[in-house]
């Protein structure tokens, strides 16, 4: 067995659907802890507890965000607050988008969608809320009005296509191009750690 932490939900989803499409790992042979944010390792304390003593390999997976060093020393600091360093070290690590470059799991996305105009659209959208938010001159829509994140580009892409999540990504091949280079440092990362840990 093994024990994936991930930043968010929709990152499980991704990744759960990506090892059910690589088809080389089990996929019964994981649990998915949901850290809730780049900061809360420290909830998972006692699942990554259980894991250890039951001599489980414990990932994690997150976002590099802007700077991919610092994002990895945060969640190496954390692991030695909870003096688990010894157990998980940084080849139990992964950030995305590519374990190397700043980012995060949308800028994966959106390197391997196949219709990247559609993103154009989307991109249109937002200037036009920015132009309203920022140009208008009624404060109520300057307080209330949220500028959509890239994750709501995401979900906005999916749902262009019917889909309503992430989930079943293998049924999304012809919106997503699943053996994109891009997708070959997690492949890999995750072949290593799980597939090939007996």
């Amino acid at each position: 067995m093994s024990l994936i932490i991930a930043e968010g939900k929709h990152d499980i989803a991704f990744i759960k659907s990506y090892i059910e499409y690589i088809g080389i790992i089990d996929l019964n042979s994981i649990n998915f802890i949901d850290a809730g944010g780049k900061d809360s390792i420290t909830n998972c304390q006692a699942d990554i507890n259980r894991a250890i003593e039951r001599d489980e390999r414990v990932l994690i997976i997150f976002d590099a965000d802007n700077n991919f060093q610092n994002s990895k020393d945060n969640i190496l600091k954390q692991l030695k607050k909870l003096k688990l360093q010894k157990n998980i070290n940084e080849e139990n690590i992964f950030l995305f988008p590519n374990n190397k470059d700043e980012g995060n799991f949308e800028t994966l996305f959106f390197k391997v969608a196949k219709y990247k105009n559609v993103f154009k659209c989307f991109d249109k959208y937002v200037k036009c809320i920015k132009k309203i938010r920022y140009k208008n001159n009624l404060r109520l829509y300057k307080n209330n009005l949220r500028l959509p994140e890239n994750k709501d580009k995401v979900y906005a892409y999916l749902d262009c296509f019917g889909y309503k999540n992430i989930k079943n990504i293998k049924n999304h091949t012809e919106i997503l191009n699943l053996n994109s280079y891009h997708l070959e440092p997690l492949k890999t990362f995750l072949e290593n750690n799980i597939n090939n840990e007996e």
